[in-house]
């Protein structure tokens, strides 16, 4: 009874993990369960192994970091086309666990998106041009020195 009911379980897990939460993704490798398509980047060069996948899957496709998909565009018009016909949509960092722990969730001009990010962008951008970003200081100070010399 126990085997029977462990059984039940494998495969219902196996049948969630393995089909059901793949059925309304672009097509992918097989993920394994726990560490998705992780693996396969282990045990071979990253370009290679997304190559080989972009061949036989198309220019769109799924690949499992863990339990987590992306999703994952291959060229430049099937991106031009994405983020052109629906951006908004696909704009955005991926969140993982352990932004909430180590950086405090998604902060910053590096980790936010949206309306966050515009907002730390504009103020940091404001910051930087108060100590001289974006200032030609060289050239105000060359072209005096330029007209001296040639008197």
């Amino acid at each position: 009874m126990l085997i029977l009911l462990l059984g039940i379980f494998i495969f219902s897990y196996l049948f969630f993990h393995l089909y059901w939460k793949r059925r309304n993704l672009p097509p992918g490798p097989i993920p394994i369960p726990f560490f998705g398509n992780l693996l396969s980047f282990y045990f071979n060069d990253t370009d290679v192994q997304l190559q080989k996948w972009k061949n036989q899957y198309g220019d769109i496709l799924t690949i499992w970091f863990g339990g987590q998909p992306w999703i994952t565009l291959h060229d430049a018009p099937t991106i031009l086309e994405t983020f052109q016909k629906d951006g908004e949509t696909y704009a955005g960092r991926p969140h993982f666990k352990w932004d909430d722990i180590i950086r405090l969730g998604k902060n910053g001009v590096v980790g936010s998106d949206g309306q966050k990010w515009r907002e730390n962008r504009r103020f940091a951008l404001h910051v930087f041009r108060n100590f001289g970003l974006g200032k030609n200081l060289m050239q105000e100070r060359v072209l005096p020195l330029e007209v001296l010399s040639t008197g």
